[in-house]
């Protein structure tokens, strides 16, 4: 059979390779060129084109023989038409543009005037105060009698929003005007500016200031203020000008005049005329006699809130007191006023900064702080002003004194939020002639705390010797509480007598005092009557409050009592639920001689605020609200539903989308699996461990500095095991700590981890601070910065170091070590100011301490969040006198409270504006 030849047996493949050279010989560059028009419009260009002719194309002329002209262009006669034409409608149009301009220049309404410079508000608050009562009660007991200030007055404000007030007894009259000394001066640039500000901050405070001459002094009355801003002592002021009745410095101070001395010491003095006001040297005898030495070796250095730097001297006399103020302010008190220094000229002192000075030196001439305070009392009102009042203040009670002047100072508050004080002056003097003492102490226990009758010693010490009818009367605010007679017939207001006395007021101050029957006071005291407050009781697991859930969920209230802080036993209190606004209400239960009640009553309590009363007896009754939010299960949370909404609609939109996608042929790749590591299980002591900490810490020169886990994760590296470093996960380095935690070894606070024996012996402090701490005193405010130095640092307290550290250190800011400043935590430095931070830990402790430091610079108190500073600051409206002192230092931005989150900013904020 023969074969079929094969249809593709003689067709060749042939293959072609082409080469191509990516090398290149040429590069297309660009070049331009910037032509910019003459013409700056349109129209000016249009008028422009049709003046210049336009060149001829090359090559579109006709050249005729050789030498014969090219003949002209056809339809020239039609090009001169043409150029008329736009010529006429250019002009026709540039005068509709002219009609157009003037008509709607003509109609457009006038230019509106630029609007003037809103001026300054202006404080538009007033306070109308009426007093009623300004006396000195007998305070002490009989052996030691002191005097009691006691103010009572009335106050309406007028568009106010707050107010607060001070009381301040002094035993001379205090200065309530200032004279400025008209005289050459020197080394003043900034004095119109310093003048200004002294003038608008004085007005402020409640002083009108006045300008004096030299001759004027010699009638200056005792009891006013002079300011001399000279820079160099007036030259007749050195030793007095009899001739011209110009009196000496020594003279004026000895009269009862402040003398107040801006500039250099006296051994230069600075004469009306002269060679343009150059000073001289002083008479050396007349300098002697004053009796003034210039130490100008050691000069003193500013404090705040004083901001007047490079003081130059210190003053000394070995015939007056003298004593220093804001650091530089030094001043000499003599029989009835005082000689005060500013060491420094206003230009040396407060360099280009007259705003300062006015302000520094107003504060100085108005808080006169080298007049010694006798009694003090302050008073700040609540959120909401009311539109009336009546306030009693009890200064501390003073040395046995019959009469003195009491100063009262209102720090007002406009509805605008402008500032402005008020300042009364009263004299005070001791009106009734007897006395009266509580036998045994001023406290009156009333009978709701088990109190009976006390004892009262009633002398009249009147000198008609008659006999009326006279009774003891409680009275606070204006209101009687309590009287009964100091004898069932007449009395004897000559001799002394004894009676009881008993009542069940509510806490608070009394004043206590004899009167007959027409209201004459014989003799008056005051007296406090204890504070009664209820309280959920302690856990004695958790050392914390009972929660309410703990509470509503077992159907077990359980209660304390504290009387002025203390726990205390009652005699008897009647405990019952009240129904409205719940449906519930619960049974009432008597509780006899208890300090701590459990209150029981088991229901299925529901969502709200249940009420507790407690009845005391003796119709004193108080009341306890607390809210009860039920536990929502997990699945019952609006979050988690609508949450769990979404993920069906995404998971229903995913299996439609699935479902109805085409087959696709998909491709995957196989990684393989990444070689597996070999891990040694290794065993640690815990000691090795907690060694961490105190290896971590020398490294970087730190003393029991809490550390983050990332650090611990480190410092295993250098625990060395079969010849190799310990490397460690984040997982078992967590699981480590966790088991750590369990055993009590370590803990945690704020993200930061430490050994708990870091928390059970104290720091040892620096013998500077040591000593501080050792020396303070034993006032309320020095027991407890001595506790606080004795204590053992917390987790809390070195966690928050740890945060304030790195935080410092970010921020370039000089700040001390732990505890190594008394009576506060940290100190810090920021420019010229100081700063001294306190950490809140749940005390009342830290108002004291704060207390010690606000006059020593800026005070902060750190709490580690919102929570905890709403919650101090509910505590502040306490009517203790530390929570009322701190309250008057916020309210004059002196003490601040901050969360460690707001923090950063403030730092961030201080810093650009010293910079």
């Amino acid at each position: 059979m023969a074969q079929t030849p094969d249809p593709l047996g003689s067709i060749k493949i042939a293959k072609n390779a082409y080469a191509f050279n990516l090398r290149r010989r040429f590069t297309p560059v660009s070049h331009f060129v910037v032509k910019k028009s003459k013409a700056t419009s349109p129209i000016a260009q249009a008028i422009e084109s049709m003046r210049t002719p336009q060149k001829k194309p090359f090559g579109t002329g006709v050249r005729g023989a050789k030498g014969q002209p090219a003949a002209p262009p056809a339809g020239g006669v039609k090009s001169i038409l043409s150029a008329m034409l736009k010529t006429t409608l250019l002009i026709v149009f540039l005068l509709v543009l002219a009609f157009l301009w003037f008509y709607v220049g003509a109609s457009a309404p006038p230019p509106v005037p630029p609007v003037p410079p809103q001026p300054i508000p202006s404080f538009i608050g007033s306070l109308d105060v009426t007093p009623l009562a300004v006396t000195l009660l007998t305070a002490g007991t009989e052996s030691a009698i002191t005097a009691q200030p006691y103010v009572q007055f009335d106050y309406v404000p007028h568009n106010l929003s707050t107010f607060s007030v001070d009381a301040r007894m002094y035993s001379s009259p205090p200065s309530r005007q200032v004279f400025l000394l008209r005289y050459p001066r020197r080394g003043d640039d900034i004095y119109t500016e310093f003048h200004a500000s002294l003038q608008t901050n004085l007005r402020k405070r409640g002083w009108l200031m006045s300008e004096i001459d030299l001759e004027d002094l010699g009638t200056m009355p005792g009891g006013s203020t002079l300011l001399i801003p000279t820079g160099f002592l007036p030259s007749p002021l050195l030793a007095g000008d009899e001739g011209r009745r110009i009196p000496s410095i020594n003279e004026l101070a000895s009269r009862g005049v402040s003398v107040i001395y801006i500039g250099r010491p006296f051994d230069n003095v600075l004469d009306e005329g002269g060679s343009a006001g150059i000073p001289r040297a002083a008479d050396a005898a007349s300098l002697a006699r004053l009796g003034i030495t210039f130490n100008l070796l050691t000069p003193p250095s500013s404090s705040a809130p004083f901001r007047m730097g490079a003081p130059l001297y210190s003053v000394t006399s070995n015939r007056r007191a003298a004593k220093a103020y804001y650091g530089s302010v030094q001043a000499l008190s003599y029989d009835k006023g005082f000689l005060v220094f500013v060491p420094q000229t206003l230009d040396g002192g407060w360099p280009k900064a007259g705003q300062t000075a006015g302000e520094d030196i107003a504060m100085l001439i108005a808080e006169e702080p080298y007049r010694p305070v006798l009694s003090y009392a302050n008073w700040s009102t609540n959120s909401t002003l009311p539109e009336k009042g009546r306030i009693s203040l009890f200064p501390d009670p003073v040395v046995p004194v019959r009469d003195g002047y009491l100063r009262l100072r209102f720090y007002m508050n406009d509805s605008n939020g402008l500032g402005e004080q008020l300042v009364m002056d009263w004299p005070i003097r001791k009106q009734a002639r007897g006395d009266l003492f509580l036998v045994g102490s001023s406290v009156l226990v009333p009978g709701y705390l088990g109190g009976g009758m006390t004892y009262v010693e009633v002398q009249p010490h009147e000198t008609d010797n008659s006999s009326v009818k006279l009774y003891l009367e409680l009275e606070q605010d204006g209101a009687t509480f309590s009287r009964s007679a100091v004898e069932a017939g007449a009395t004897s207001t000559s001799v002394p007598t004894t009676a009881t006395f008993s009542t069940d007021a509510p806490t608070g101050a009394y004043v206590l005092r004899v009167v007959d029957q027409h209201n004459k006071i014989y003799a008056a005291t005051r007296v406090y009557v204890p504070n009664l407050a209820v309280a959920v009781a302690i856990d004695p697991k958790t050392k914390l409050a009972y929660s309410p859930r703990t509470m509503f969920g077992s159907g077990e209230f359980n209660f304390v009592f504290y009387v002025d802080g203390m726990q205390k036993t009652v005699p008897s209190v009647k405990v019952k639920l009240l129904k409205p606004p719940s449906p519930i209400e619960g049974p009432e239960v008597t509780f006899d001689n208890s300090m701590n009640i459990s209150y029981r009553f088991k229901r299925d309590f529901g969502r709200g605020n249940y009420t507790f009363r407690f009845d005391f007896g003796n119709d004193y009754v108080q009341t306890l609200t607390m809210r009860y939010d039920v536990r929502v299960q997990f699945w019952e949370k609006p979050e988690v539903m609508v949450m769990g909404l979404a993920g069906l609609i995404i998971f229903g939109f995913g299996f439609y989308v699935s479902r109805m996608r085409q087959e696709k042929l998909l491709f995957a790749l196989d990684i393989p699996d990444f070689p597996p590591q070999s891990v040694v299980k290794i065993k640690l002591p815990a000691q090795t461990v907690l060694g961490l900490f105190d290896s971590i810490n020398r490294d970087y020169a730190w003393e029991r500095m809490p550390l983050k886990a990332e650090e611990l994760k480190n410092g295993f590296r250098k625990v060395i095991s079969g010849g190799k470093p310990v490397m460690i996960g984040d997982y078992n380095l967590s699981r480590l700590l966790e088991q750590l935690h369990t055993r009590h070894l370590v803990e945690e606070s704020g993200g930061y981890w430490l050994p708990t024996s870091w928390t059970r012996t104290p720091m040892p402090l620096p013998p500077a601070a040591a000593g501080a701490a050792q020396s303070a005193g034993s006032g309320a405010a020095s027991a407890a910065a001595a506790r606080a130095a004795s204590s053992p640092p917390t987790a809390r307290r070195l966690s928050t170091y740890r945060y304030l550290r790195d935080l410092f250190v970010t921020h370039a800011v000089r700040f001390s070590k732990l505890r190594a400043v008394a009576n506060c935590d940290v100190k810090t430095l920021i420019g010229p100011t100081e700063y001294y931070i306190h950490f809140y830990e749940g005390d009342d402790d830290v108002i004291l301490r704060a207390l010690q430091t606000v006059e020593a610079g800026r005070t902060w108190i750190l709490f580690p969040d919102r929570y905890e500073l709403e919650r101090f600051e509910d505590r502040l409206h306490s009517a203790g006198r530390a929570q009322l002192s701190f309250k008057m230092q916020l309210s004059t931005k002196r003490a601040r409270l901050l969360t460690l989150e707001e923090l950063p900013q403030v730092l961030k904020n201080l810093k650009v504006e010293v910079g």
